[in-house]
């Protein structure tokens, strides 16, 4: 199952974590040559009218709109993806019962469980039709399960068999946590589980997504052969590029 435009054409697939309530943001981030965003809708304040405003936003755009949010909020799913969102990221799992779970709301009959409405955005408002309809939908609609906890990275082998899959993404702050030694995310055992859940999902030959917080820290995972990168969030780079300018004024 690849997509995302086929892992945005072979090359490493670029984003940012966006924080910001104005969609315009995207133009900018469009603009800037971002492959893709990712709405923050686990530490963020999305509601559904501000996620709608988003997906409008993107339309016409290069760039793909991803939304990230919790194992609570996959009710939303099915509405976001009717709308035509790219993608999602899901935080929270801790099984392969609960990676179902989240294959079972995007994806239609036969892959999942997902309620049909042809008369939305993503189905031509009706005037598709409805097989091309769900099979589109499920060919393209991109889901990433977040390996953010030892237990879920020791059932990666069973998690990479779920063809509906689209790749792991790596949580390192969650997994810090997780192994008791919060923000040590350069530390060499969180760095060595890390690696351990790239090398499990590279051998069932399924794609590989980390958060890093600069471009060194994503070259370093690029070569260990991670595709799909998210560097920052929005605001932490406009507050450490306002910060270097201030600085610079002594």
């Amino acid at each position: 199952m690849k997509t995302f435009s086929e892992l945005k054409a072979g090359n490493t697939a670029v984003g940012s974590f966006i924080l910001s309530q104005d969609s315009g943001v995207v133009s900018i981030a469009d603009s800037a040559g971002l492959d893709f965003v990712v709405l923050d809708d686990e530490h963020g304040l999305f509601d559904e009218t501000t996620v709608e405003s988003y997906i409008k936003a993107v339309n016409g755009m290069e760039i793909d709109l991803f939304i990230r949010l919790t194992m609570s909020r996959l009710d939303k799913l099915g509405a976001y993806f009717d709308s035509n969102i790219n993608g999602v990221i899901v935080a929270g799992c801790s099984s392969i019962e609960d990676v179902q779970s989240v294959i079972n709301s995007v994806k239609f009959h036969p892959e999942g469980k997902r309620g049909l409405n042809p008369f939305v955005r993503n189905g031509s408002f009706g005037l598709m039709d409805v097989t091309e309809f769900t099979y589109n939908s499920n060919r393209e609609s991109s889901i990433w399960i977040m390996a953010e906890n030892e237990k879920l990275i020791s059932q990666l082998d069973t998690i990479c068999e779920l063809t509906s899959l689209s790749g792991i993404f790596l949580g390192p702050y969650d997994l810090s946590m997780d192994m008791g030694m919060p923000g040590k995310t350069n530390s060499e055992e969180v760095i060595n589980t890390l690696q351990r859940a790239v090398n499990i999902a590279l051998s069932n030959e399924l794609p590989v997504g980390i958060f890093v917080d600069d471009v060194e820290q994503a070259n370093y995972w690029i070569k260990k052969g991670v595709q799909f990168v998210i560097v920052g969030v929005d605001y932490a780079t406009l507050a450490k590029s306002w910060q270097a300018i201030a600085k610079s004024f002594g």
